[in-house]
């Protein structure tokens, strides 16, 4: 990759912070798993432990979409059997019953211009083509309220989500109740700070709306996944 290639590449990235880990967020996983059916994706899987952490909790495919190709091919290495994508125009529309986009959408430390609300807009629109009727998005940590976005006004709803225990592994952020999406700083679509309270209020969970004109897709997902 050129230089010019790799500048651009890291301005197109919603998360430039590479920061994961096994097990990250234990009973989230457990309950979006027990609340849906279909294949799973994992929304910027960065090197890939979410990846990998979700298959060891459950045998529906799971799938890594990482826009870095440095974290692509460390996803590649430590799981060779795995299945990872760079951009989501390489997956098949209506695909995925589960989505997790965790500490993806979200510029830290950082302010509005480094990552836009426009530039959120985009990428959930991206995401959104990926999900089915009737899936459950999970977005933790996103710098913007999804409510805000023309998609989830015309698609979603959200829907609670609450935590028996919380406090598991990285669920250390994540208390017992109602767990809130993060606790990253959070703007409005105009690009001024919500406070304390109003960043609290915004979902962790989404349900994708069912329509009557959809029928699932034929999916090669299971044996794709190039560059």
């Amino acid at each position: 990759m050129t230089e010019d290639a790799e500048k651009q590449e890291k301005d197109d990235l919603c998360q430039d912070a590479p920061h994961t880990a096994m097990h990250h967020y234990p009973e989230i996983f457990d309950r979006a798993l027990a609340a849906t059916q279909g294949p799973v994706l994992s929304f910027g899987c960065s090197t890939g432990e979410e990846v990998r952490s979700l298959k060891a909790l459950t045998r529906r495919p799971v799938h890594g979409l990482e826009a870095c190709s440095e974290r692509l091919r460390a996803c590649r290495v430590a799981d060779p059997s795995g299945v990872y994508f760079k951009v989501p125009e390489q997956l098949d529309a209506g695909t995925y019953g589960l989505a997790f986009a965790m500490s993806v959408l979200c510029r830290y430390p950082g302010a509005p211009e480094d990552f836009t609300f426009d530039q959120f807009g985009s990428w959930m629109e991206r995401l959104d083509v990926l999900l089915r009727p009737g899936a459950l998005l999970i977005l933790w940590n996103a710098n913007y309220d999804f409510r805000d976005t023309a998609t989830c006004k015309e698609r979603y709803e959200a829907v609670p989500f609450v935590l028996v225990h919380g406090g598991q592994g990285f669920d250390s952020e994540c208390p017992a109740g109602d767990p809130g999406s993060g606790f990253l700083p959070k703007f409005s679509s105009t690009h001024e700070a919500l406070g304390e309270l109003a960043s609290r209020a915004v979902p962790l969970a989404f349900k994708k709306r069912c329509t009557t004109d959809w029928a699932p897709q034929e999916t090669a997902c299971a044996s794709r996944g190039s560059a």
